[in-house]
């Protein structure tokens, strides 16, 4: 299951209707038992809850760090980057373009490699994917990004289609 920011907001609806079908299932135990049919379950139910949001909290926290981490590292690339993509039409690549375009293709399997592991909000996901298009859209750059991935050693990344 992958991570999504906006599933917190179903689980108070989940568990209410699980809590009123736990109080309604009661009242086909007899009285003298409701109590202590009631009770284990409703306790059982907020211990689930209480994982569920803790869990959702540190997903969010572990998403909410990489989401900073890897904008931090595309802003400091982000200019170089766009300058080579904006170079003249048949200005080949020079060596000093290089090293950005290689930290930007780690940092594009890093993405991906946290994103098919649940970490990264899919939305998230999809917009990156967006920039790795546009840049992917060079045939220059293209041409590069092909030839390292040759080697597999970029986590299996393969670079999204362009439209």
């Amino acid at each position: 299951m992958s991570f999504k920011l906006q599933r917190r907001n179903r689980y108070p609806i989940i568990f209410g209707i699980i809590g009123l079908a736990v109080f309604v299932a009661a009242f086909w135990v007899d009285p003298s038992e409701r109590l202590a049919f009631i009770l284990p379950l409703l306790t059982m139910i907020g211990g689930v809850a209480a994982f569920t949001y803790s869990k959702h909290s540190q997903e969010t926290e572990l998403f909410l760090q990489l989401f900073k981490d890897f904008n931090a590292r595309y802003d400091a690339l982000n200019a170089p980057l766009n300058e080579i993509y904006i170079r003249a039409d048949g200005v080949p690549l020079v060596k000093g373009d290089y090293n950005f375009l290689y930290d930007y293709f780690n940092l594009c399997a890093e993405e991906k490699m946290f994103a098919d592991a649940g970490c990264i909000d899919i939305r998230v996901w999809k917009s990156w994917q967006n920039g790795m298009r546009h840049f992917a859209g060079d045939p220059e750059i293209r041409e590069l990004w092909e030839s390292e991935l040759v080697q597999d050693s970029y986590y299996g990344f393969k670079i999204p289609k362009t439209q």
